[in-house]
């Protein structure tokens, strides 16, 4: 569901005060309501629930003692849809010229 360089929009924002210390400490700021963010990283979470995602928008340091970057629970996002207005784009044109045709009789 959730690739490296997708885009995501988080639906559910952190609350700093609900927050460990240690979480807080390792992040300089926390994803809000609507914001978008692109996916660097992905990890698997000790609990195989959900995964753990790291944005190219929001660098955290490592957590001391440990190799990784804390990451954020990809249940706090979700994918961002990119629609392709292709198909609209090719109807207007069909109509552009069924105008057309109209004036030219």
């Amino acid at each position: 569901m959730f690739q490296i360089g997708q885009q995501v929009v988080c639906v559910k924002g952190y609350v700093p005060e609900l927050m460990p210390k240690v979480f807080l400490e390792a992040h300089p700021r926390l994803p809000k309501d609507n914001e978008i963010f692109t996916i660097r990283d992905i990890q698997n979470f000790w609990d195989g629930k959900h995964l753990g995602l790291c944005f190219e928008e929001i660098i955290s340091s490592a957590v001391v003692g440990n190799d990784w970057e804390q990451a954020f629970s990809s249940k706090h996002f979700k994918p961002i849809r990119k629609t392709d207005i292709s198909i609209f784009e090719g109807m207007l044109k069909s109509v552009k010229a069924d105008q057309k045709d109209l004036i030219d009789a």
